[in-house]
């Protein structure tokens, strides 16, 4: 790994908690087995994207938040650092989108909600919505 150490324990011990800062500003909060990403933690990006979950491996994997530096986030399941499985789409002007998701594209059925309140049955296949 590129970058800087701050807090917990060395990179070389099997299990800790601490901090690292990347090149570029990006920094992560949390759990470390091995030197990668495992447990709990907490992803800051540069420009306001924020990843707060499971990760396995150094890759998000399991429940976890995205949130996108537009406003838009995204609560669900995620598989090697991609959406996969059940989750929600927040958009930033207030709508969302429910539905079961695979690498990173909506798939199947979704449920989109208006501001309004209002919802409609949505079918996607490759993350491109289909007629029924």
């Amino acid at each position: 790994m590129e970058g800087r150490h701050y807090g917990g324990q060395r990179f070389s011990l099997p299990s800790h908690l601490g901090t690292y800062t990347y090149k570029g500003g990006a920094k992560y909060v949390g759990s470390f087995v091995n030197g990668k990403k495992e447990g709990k933690g907490t992803y800051y990006a540069p420009r306001g994207t924020k990843y707060e979950g499971d990760w396995k491996a150094g890759n998000m994997h399991g429940e976890g938040i995205l949130t996108y530096g537009n406003g838009a986030k995204f609560e669900g399941q995620f598989r090697d650092n991609k959406k996969n499985g059940k989750g929600t789409y927040y958009f930033a002007n207030g709508e969302r989108l429910e539905g079961t998701w695979k690498d990173d594209l909506l798939e199947g059925q979704g449920v989109r909600y208006r501001k309004s309140g209002a919802s409609r049955k949505e079918n996607y296949q490759a993350g491109k919505k289909v007629k029924a």
